[in-house]
């Protein structure tokens, strides 16, 4: 295969690989796999591996989040709620670890939204058998359960916190 011809993104992998068989290293290199998925389009294929790509994103970013939510910042907040004087933290003020979540909350709204970008909307390839189906209807479910998660904390609790903060330390 030379440099300018071009792949049909309908050809299956194993089809690309019977025909071009140098391609098979970089087939696999980009974890396409044509021998025991090769009836899958190389259009599928691609789909499928951004949406595996990006959910390990997802996952990635929002693992680490909520830890630091529950280990740093919600027990930071009572305390902050609790104290009847100046309550002193080792990271400075409550706003530092607040403009952390607001800038990890804006990098996981990109990811949900390439996310849905990659499903096409979520929906299943016209093919797609129910566990597709189901696959779908649950990365559609992350996303509209962390939406409203992300607007209490950006516009009710860390806007309170802040402005509690600054009432303590007036």
């Amino acid at each position: 295969m030379n440099s300018a011809t071009a792949l049909d993104p309908d050809m299956s992998l194993g089809a690309i690989v019977n025909a071009y068989p140098s391609l098979a290293r970089q087939l696999e290199r980009l974890d396409l796999d044509y021998c025991c998925s090769g009836e899958r389009s190389l259009a599928d294929a691609c789909r499928a591996n951004d949406i595996a790509r990006c959910f390990s994103l997802i996952r990635a970013d929002i693992e680490p989040h909520l830890t630091k939510e529950e280990r740093v910042l919600f027990p930071a907040i009572q305390q902050l709620a609790d104290a009847s004087a100046d309550a002193t933290f080792g990271f400075g003020s409550i706003g530092n670890p607040v403009s952390m979540m607001l800038r990890e909350h804006d990098d996981l709204g990109g990811l949900l939204r390439e996310l849905r970008l990659s499903t096409d909307d979520y929906t299943p390839p016209a093919d797609g058998c129910g566990s597709y189906s189901a696959l779908f209807s649950g990365l559609e479910q992350v996303e509209a359960d962390t939406h409203p998660h992300i607007h209490k904390e950006n516009n009710v609790l860390f806007p309170q916190v802040i402005e509690l903060e600054a009432r303590r330390n007036s």
